[in-house]
């Protein structure tokens, strides 16, 4: 199937509108008779939960990220029971959709894809943190500062990756990769940024 399109803020999940998109989910498929048409539906709608965790987690919203990760794994797991009632009228179809979620909502693949990114994000903001502070050492007027809430977004961060890794020993993928995506934008959002070669002398006073 196509990429589905990245949903409008309005109709991402925290939205008060959000709940009248799952009943407009819930209603074409209760109303969707034909197997082929119900089979593409349940892909159709697993791709649009994916595609609204990415966009949740590209906008930051670490606790909804979290949230609705651990119900995006249940559900796969409904869409797949789903599929397995349709398989009795329309075997073919139902087992190439089922075949499809597999390999594009691979829970487990994406857990680890996401915890490997969050590490390699962890160890790029720790030392950038580190040569800076090692730099303010070495000359205090060099221009670089570190964003005072850089530590605890690390931290924070190391948090979210330890619970990503357990919940992943655990087989709770939904979950890892909701937790390994929070860590990854926190990071994101943690910078150290350059604010001048030199601290800048006030201008003197005109003489009149």
């Amino acid at each position: 199937a196509a990429a589905t399109e990245v949903a409008p803020t309005a109709a991402l999940p925290g939205s008060p509108f959000y709940f009248i998109k799952n009943w407009g989910r819930g209603l074409r498929l209760f109303l969707t008779v034909n197997p082929e048409k119900k089979a593409a539906l349940i892909e159709k709608i697993a791709d649009e939960r994916l595609v609204e965790i990415e966009k949740l987690s590209e906008l930051g919203k670490t606790d909804l990220v979290e949230k609705y990760s651990k119900k995006y794994e249940k559900h796969i797991e409904s869409a797949k029971k789903k599929l397995e009632k349709i398989k009795e009228k329309a075997p073919e179809v139902a087992e190439k959709v089922k075949k499809q979620l597999e390999e594009r909502h691979n829970l487990a693949e994406r857990a680890k894809e996401a915890i490997k990114r969050a590490e390699e994000r962890l160890n790029e903001v720790e030392l950038k943190l580190a040569q800076v502070q090692e730099k303010a050492t070495e000359d205090a007027l060099d221009g670089l500062e570190v964003n005072p809430d850089l530590g605890k977004a690390v931290d924070n961060a190391k948090k979210h990756l330890d619970n990503a890794r357990a919940a992943f020993g655990e087989e709770k993928y939904g979950e890892s990769f909701g937790q390994a995506s929070a860590a990854f934008n926190i990071l994101g959002r943690a910078t150290v940024k350059k604010v001048g070669d030199k601290i800048k002398e006030k201008p003197k006073d005109r003489v009149k």
